[in-house]
Formats: C-alpha cells, sequence, structure tokens
C-alpha cells in the first residue's frame, strides 16, 4: 500500500435525521493536500482461562486524523470549524466553534507508484483546528509554514443494508472489479455501499 501522492481533498457536510442517521450534502473541495496522517484507535479485551488466552476482542473505537493543506480559505473554515463570517467577511473565531462545528463525510485520492490511484471516503469526521506557526522570513530563504485540521473519525450511525456501520469506504482504481463509473464519479457523492442479500 505504498502511496507516493495526495489531491483532491472533499468534505461533504452532514445533516441529521430524528434518528441520527447521516445525509450528505454536496461534496466541496477542502484546499490543495500535503499530507493526511492516519491513525485507527481500538479498544481491546482480553479474557485469560486456565492460563491461556480465551476470548479475545478488538473493535474499532475511532481514527484520528491530521490534514495538512496548503491553504484554508476563511469560509472552508467557517463552514468545517464552527466558526463566522461577519457583515465585513472577516472571520470571527469564538469559544463558541467546537460545539458548532459539524460533523462532515472527508474524501481524497492518493497516487500509487503503479500510477493507479487510492480513492477514500470517511463517512463520519468532526475538525478541529491545529496548532499555527508564523515564522519571519530570512536572508537566506523562505519557510513555508501551512496549516493544518486534526480530525476524530468515527463510524457512522446509519446502518448498512447487512446491518454494519461504516466508517470507511475505499477502493484502488485497477486491482479489483470495481465499476469504472463509480470511480470517475467518486467526487460527486459521498460514496453509499450497497449489499445484495
Amino acid at each position: 500500500m505504498a502511496t507516493i501522492g495526495l489531491k483532491d481533498s472533499h468534505f461533504a457536510v452532514i445533516t441529521e435525521g430524528n434518528n441520527g442517521d447521516e445525509s450528505y450534502g454536496t461534496p466541496k473541495s477542502l484546499a490543495p493536500s500535503i499530507s493526511a496522517n492516519l491513525t485507527i484507535n481500538y479498544r481491546e479485551g482480553v479474557l485469560n482461562a486456565d492460563d491461556k488466552v480465551y476470548e479475545e476482542v478488538k473493535e474499532f473505537n475511532d481514527g484520528d486524523i491530521e490534514f495538512s493543506v496548503a491553504d484554508l480559505l476563511s469560509t472552508t473554515i467557517a463552514e468545517l470549524l464552527g466558526s463566522q463570517l461577519d457583515d465585513n467577511a472577516i472571520l470571527v473565531e469564538s469559544i463558541e466553534d467546537d460545539s458548532k462545528a459539524p460533523f462532515v463525510a472527508l474524501g481524497f485520492k492518493a497516487a500509487r507508484a503503479s500510477g493507479k490511484y487510492e480513492y477514500d471516503w470517511f463517512y463520519r469526521v468532526k475538525f478541529s483546528k491545529s496548532n499555527e506557526t508564523y515564522q519571519t522570513k530570512s536572508k537566506d530563504g523562505v519557510t513555508f509554514n501551512t496549516p493544518s485540521l486534526k480530525g476524530k473519525i468515527y463510524a457512522r450511525n446509519k446502518a448498512l443494508s447487512n446491518g454494519d456501520h461504516p466508517w470507511r469506504a475505499k477502493v484502488v482504481d485497477g486491482e479489483s472489479a470495481a465499476s469504472a463509473t463509480v470511480i470517475a464519479s467518486w467526487f460527486d457523492s459521498v460514496y453509499e455501499p450497497t449489499f445484495t442479500p
């Protein structure tokens, strides 16, 4: 699973129904992507009996993603992080922002050495702002300080037809029998899995 690139990051704002089930808005471009660092966190338990491991459970709990980008537009910050643009289109960040930040789906594609791409959708992500760095220019050169977002990844509330609650959909172009039409329209809408009973 060696990747050599990252591009075309998108997000889709989630609207929740009365039962908490997600519906996804139309995907929007997030920002020019630099890196995405993903960590999956598990709930684990081991039951020992008769001096050996009798049962072991390992379940997806959540995930952490740090997403570095070249720049973040004020409109994107407002939409992702719950901040507001005032009447003069000035971004105003408040202590209440985190409680207003929406859940979103996050999608992107990563280039493989083969020339093919891996396509991803994370179904339920809540972003917060990461640290910001500012630095003066020096006579020796220019150092770029770029913004990043920290995201918490969750399984979605809406169950699939088979009863599962997905947290991610992923496909590698040309690696499976996945429809070329599905891959070509990956960022037109958040991918909805289908299973034949």
